[in-house]
């Protein structure tokens, strides 16, 4: 699938042509700069052989200030643009402090948030130097979050080192990355860490340099002061100094003489006249472009448009993960609402703390917080290390490997710590671990089993699975299935939203039953009410608690109203009986399960076993009988904002609040809780300090 791009200050096309490397399709381009709009067309539009591409595969390049345009309506009438591209210049904001933050020379970054505004793209891009994070003490950077939130969008910023994409430079740059709200349900990217082999000069630059012309492909200006103030030359087998826009700035040649130190600030050739910089054709080479890629212009024209570029890999690697996101969120019937899980490990809910990740040295995001997936990471380790220990031969053990690299692609900057952080949820989730192969009562007759580990991850578990880990335990030819949930800091087994689709049970239920028409006439109001308080408040924590509570309470007494018909008291046995039994099934999954909840403020871990159909302790309870629903027995709200329902033997809370900062119908959402269940199941629940 060709996702289709939009791209301001496009330069060369460095960034772009990441993108399109990674199967994007650029149909527009802006830039002000003539010689990078033709460099750009050359490779954008042209065949290998020289020819012009087809009208459909070219690129549109319009040369020209696009903050002089009033309107974009005319670019791309009638395409649907999925990404925008933006790596906007920062002049205006280099002498920026918190009165300056709307200085007139800042309307550049504008012109993104105007095209993002009119566009709609899923996800929008743009790639800036690292001090724009601090200019104004933050007040810059503050400011472009805040209107790029107006829009609807929620930003990720992370600094990287092109270094670690193997980019043979020390280039040091922010990528700012932001999807639409109803895409990321106002939650932050999730970048992934790349820490990959060491490219030096001497790798790219070996084909390169024997084919420059000193006379006319290298600068050979006068070097200032400010040159002569460090030192400009390193190796071929280090990496480059960061290729600037400034031929006059460009490091010297690995192949140049070298400079000394003489004091502060000061230094010297070792041999002026054997002394020269980097050609244009090495700093391309040092960027990524591609080899014998043409740049129009003069010399120093060259040399601008390859300083000003987002290396390529580095593009082409981003362009590669957003395009996991960006093929599965385009995909015939997928629902944002309904399967936002497909996409979820990519996204966090501390979106302050993603205004910022540092991943260009450890690769940690500054936080003691884990995260689920983080939490099934450490149950997954532990229970590959217990079964090991029972075993003795690892070749017993299938799927573990390709598992844990599933989920390690998930866990993105936290990978190198929560890998050795044996803490406290690691604690807890050891002594999880061995309640559950100890309740699982193995039959100690049989010398060998396999067993094959599978996670959510693997693609093996359906969105209406609250299994997050399946174990199938393999003896004498006797295979056993043992699912496990994890939960940290809390204890909800389910987190329906509010869709724009008011009709809950037709999800709920899996199209058995559909809410009435009355229902959803209530709803609709509702619907818009909310869509009215986001025309007037940015996010929920600045609507006043009254208004809140009362969209909280409409939409808990509908609820109530609606489940309510389906009770013993007012339907048949039969029809409350089918509905209690799909809301069992909604709610718990249809397999047996433990669940585990690490509950860190009471250093705690709790294991609650599922048991349903009886599967779950082995001999010991093999005529346990299941406690399956045969009615719904009430439906009472308990607070404004929460509700119950009695099925018996269980029963549930439903409380709603809103999940995500931003305001939308589908940021509401239910936490749903056990509230009691059957004494069988409450006599094996275990607990145990931390």
């Amino acid at each position: 699938m060709r996702h289709k791009v939009i791209s301001l200050f496009c330069g060369a096309g460095g960034l772009d042509m990441g993108f399109d490397k990674a199967g994007y399709h650029i149909i527009w381009a802006n830039d002000i700069n003539k010689d990078a709009c033709d460099t750009y067309d050359k490779w954008a539009n042209y065949t290998t052989d020289g020819t012009r591409k087809s009208v459909e595969e070219r690129t549109k390049i319009v040369c020209g200030d696009i903050t002089k345009k009033q309107s974009f309506k005319d670019i791309c009438p009638g395409e649907r643009v999925e990404v925008v591209l933006g790596g906007f210049p920062c002049q205006g904001f280099s002498v920026a402090g918190p009165r300056q933050v709307d200085d007139s020379r800042n309307v550049l970054y504008r012109s993104l948030v105007k095209m993002v505004d009119e566009k709609r793209p899923i996800v929008f891009m743009a790639e800036n130097v690292v001090g724009l994070r601090t200019l104004g003490d933050g007040a810059v950077f503050d400011k472009i979050i805040d209107d790029f939130k107006k829009c609807g969008y929620t930003l990720s910023a992370s600094k990287v080192s092109a270094a670690s994409y193997g980019v043979p430079e020390d280039r040091t740059r922010i990528i700012i990355i932001g999807f639409r709200d109803d895409i990321s349900h106002g939650q932050a990217y999730r970048p992934k860490v790349y820490s990959m082999p060491r490219v030096t000069m001497g790798d790219v630059l070996r084909d390169v340099t024997p084919n420059v012309d000193r006379s006319k492909d290298v600068c050979n200006e006068a070097f200032s002061s400010r040159y002569m103030s460090r030192n400009r030359k390193r190796e071929l087998n280090d990496i480059s100094f960061t290729i600037p826009a400034m031929a006059k700035q460009v490091p010297l040649s690995p192949h140049s003489s070298g400079m000394h130190f003489v004091e502060k600030d000061v230094w010297e050739f070792d041999d002026k006249a054997n002394t020269f910089r980097l050609s244009w054709q090495e700093a391309a080479a040092i960027q990524t472009f591609p080899a014998g890629m043409e740049f129009v212009g003069s010399l120093d024209s060259k040399y601008k448009q390859i300083g000003n570029a987002v290396p390529v890999k580095l593009a082409h690697i981003v362009a590669n993960d957003l395009k996991e996101v960006l093929d599965i969120v385009t995909e015939k019937g997928y629902d944002a609402d309904r399967d936002f899980y497909k996409i979820s490990h990519w996204f966090s809910d501390d979106v302050d703390q993603a205004h910022f990740l540092d991943l260009t040295t450890t690769g940690e995001m500054t936080t003691n917080v884990i995260t689920h997936q983080e939490f099934t990471y450490k149950v997954l380790i532990e229970l590959y290390e217990q079964i090991l220990n029972m075993d003795g031969d690892k070749s017993h053990i299938h799927g573990y490997k390709s598992t844990i690299e599933k989920l390690e692609k998930t866990i993105g900057p936290r990978i190198s710590t929560v890998r050795a952080d044996r803490d406290d949820s690691y604690r807890a989730a050891r002594k999880a671990v061995d309640y559950i192969l100890n309740s699982v009562q193995l039959n100690e007759n049989i010398k060998t089993r396999d067993y094959t580990i599978a996670t959510e991850y693997s693609s093996i578990i359906n969105s209406n699975d609250n299994r997050d880990i399946i174990i199938s335990i393999e003896e004498a030819g006797r295979k056993r299935e043992i699912g496990i949930s994890c939960r940290y800091n809390h204890y909800a087994l389910k987190h329906p939203r509010i869709r724009k689709d008011p009709d809950f049970l037709n999800e709920w239920t899996e199209k058995e039953f559909k809410c009435s028409n009355s229902f959803i006439r209530n709803m609709k109001p509702i619907i818009s009410e909310i869509e009215e308080l986001a025309s007037r408040f940015e996010v929920w924590k600045g609507v006043p608690k009254e208004e809140k509570e009362n969209i909280y309470s409409d939409i808990i007494e509908y609820y109530v109203d609606e489940l309510d018909k389906y009770t013993i008291k007012n339907a048949t046995r039969e029809m409350s009986g089918r509905m209690a039994n799909a809301l069992f099934k909604y709610v718990f999954g249809k397999t047996d399960f433990y669940q585990i909840i690490y509950d860190q403020n009471k250093a705690k871990v709790f294991v609650y076993p599922f048991n349903i159909n009886g599967t779950l302790f082995g001999k010991s309870k093999k005529g346990l009988s299941p406690i399956i629903p045969r009615e719904v027995r009430a439906v009472a709200r308990i607070r404004k904002n929460t509700f119950t329902i009695d099925l018996g033997f269980w029963t549930v809370t439903m409380r709603i609040h809103n999940a995500d900062s931003r305001i939308t119908p589908t940021s509401l959402k239910f936490d749903v809780k056990l509230q009691a269940m059957p004494v069988d199941n409450i006599r094996d629940i275990f607990s145990c300090d931390i």
